[in-house]
Protein backbone atom coordinates (compact mmCIF):
# COMPACT_ATOMS: atom_id res chain seq x y z
CA UNK A 1 0.00 0.00 0.00
CA UNK A 2 1.35 3.44 -1.09
CA UNK A 3 0.86 6.21 1.51
CA UNK A 4 -0.58 9.62 -0.10
CA UNK A 5 1.26 12.83 0.06
CA UNK A 6 -1.02 16.45 1.46
CA UNK A 7 -0.98 18.66 -1.40
CA UNK A 8 -1.35 22.19 -0.21
CA UNK A 9 -2.15 24.84 -2.30
CA UNK A 10 -0.41 28.33 -1.45
CA UNK A 11 -2.99 30.98 -1.35
CA UNK A 12 -1.04 34.53 -1.84
CA UNK A 13 -2.54 37.11 0.90
CA UNK A 14 -3.52 40.15 -0.67
CA UNK A 15 -1.95 43.69 -0.37
CA UNK A 16 -4.46 44.48 2.69
CA UNK A 17 -3.85 41.12 4.16
CA UNK A 18 -0.01 41.95 4.31
CA UNK A 19 -0.98 45.26 5.51
CA UNK A 20 -3.29 43.92 8.39
CA UNK A 21 -0.09 41.36 8.81
CA UNK A 22 2.16 44.16 9.46
CA UNK A 23 0.20 46.21 11.93
CA UNK A 24 -0.67 43.42 14.13
CA UNK A 25 3.15 41.92 14.00
CA UNK A 26 5.48 44.65 12.87
CA UNK A 27 7.88 45.71 15.20
CA UNK A 28 6.30 43.11 18.32
CA UNK A 29 8.43 40.42 20.47
CA UNK A 30 7.23 37.15 19.93
CA UNK A 31 7.28 33.97 21.72
CA UNK A 32 7.64 30.87 19.46
CA UNK A 33 5.55 27.99 20.77
CA UNK A 34 6.03 25.94 18.31
CA UNK A 35 7.64 25.81 14.80
CA UNK A 36 6.18 23.51 12.50
CA UNK A 37 8.93 22.07 9.94
CA UNK A 38 7.79 20.34 6.65
CA UNK A 39 10.51 21.07 4.19
CA UNK A 40 13.48 21.90 6.92
CA UNK A 41 15.48 19.94 8.83
CA UNK A 42 14.87 19.89 12.08
CA UNK A 43 18.15 20.59 12.94
CA UNK A 44 17.67 24.06 11.64
CA UNK A 45 14.29 24.75 13.16
CA UNK A 46 14.23 27.51 16.06
CA UNK A 47 13.57 25.89 19.18
CA UNK A 48 10.05 26.69 21.27
CA UNK A 49 10.55 29.38 23.44
CA UNK A 50 12.42 31.40 21.60
CA UNK A 51 12.07 35.11 21.86
CA UNK A 52 12.52 37.39 18.77
CA UNK A 53 11.39 40.20 17.23
CA UNK A 54 9.35 40.62 13.51
CA UNK A 55 11.08 43.43 11.28
CA UNK A 56 8.41 42.75 8.71
CA UNK A 57 6.25 40.86 6.79
CA UNK A 58 6.94 39.90 3.13
CA UNK A 59 4.74 39.31 0.17
CA UNK A 60 3.57 35.56 0.92
CA UNK A 61 2.45 36.94 4.57
CA UNK A 62 5.77 35.29 6.29
CA UNK A 63 6.82 36.81 9.06
CA UNK A 64 10.56 37.84 8.70
CA UNK A 65 12.18 37.57 12.30
CA UNK A 66 15.46 38.41 14.26
CA UNK A 67 15.46 35.93 17.15
CA UNK A 68 17.43 36.42 20.03
CA UNK A 69 19.50 33.27 19.07
CA UNK A 70 20.91 34.90 16.38
CA UNK A 71 18.51 32.90 13.87
CA UNK A 72 16.68 35.01 10.85
CA UNK A 73 14.26 31.88 10.09
CA UNK A 74 10.81 33.17 9.10
CA UNK A 75 7.47 32.38 10.66
CA UNK A 76 4.97 31.23 8.77
CA UNK A 77 1.48 32.58 10.50
CA UNK A 78 -0.86 29.90 9.42
CA UNK A 79 1.25 27.18 9.96
CA UNK A 80 3.82 28.18 13.24
CA UNK A 81 2.43 28.67 16.85
CA UNK A 82 3.65 32.18 18.61
CA UNK A 83 2.32 34.85 20.06
CA UNK A 84 3.07 38.20 21.28
CA UNK A 85 5.30 38.67 23.90
CA UNK A 86 3.88 41.10 27.23
CA UNK A 87 5.84 43.30 28.62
Amino acid sequence: MTKKKEIRYLLLPDKEEIESLKKKWKNKRIILTEMVDEMVDDTLSVPSGTRGKCYDVDCLGHLQMNWDTGSTLNLLPDIDKFEIESK
